[in-house]
């Protein structure tokens, strides 16, 4: 049989609380998964994205140096290709 539970009751709760608690676990989820470098390689994850989307692209490391700006205008082609394959 499926579980009987009674969505339909509300439960009152303060609102500063939850936005404080919730506003807490995001922060938190996004200096973990963002901002802090992996111990492996030093690297965060969009510096290391955009190393794997130059080295599959026009841009390996032995070809001639280009601007940031030139790169970054192909690099979400480039991003949707890699992650596609």
């Amino acid at each position: 049989m499926a579980d009987e539970t009674n969505t339909s009751v509300l439960l009152p709760i303060d609102i500063e609380a939850e936005m404080r608690k919730s506003y807490l676990d995001y922060a938190m989820s996004v200096i973990i998964a963002r901002a802090l470098p992996d111990v492996r390689d030093g690297l965060k994850p969009v510096q290391r994205r955009i190393l794997v989307a130059m080295t599959t692209s026009a841009w390996p490391p032995t070809a001639a140096t280009a601007s940031a700006p030139r790169f970054a205008a192909t690099l979400p082609a480039t991003i949707t290709r890699t992650v596609k394959r």
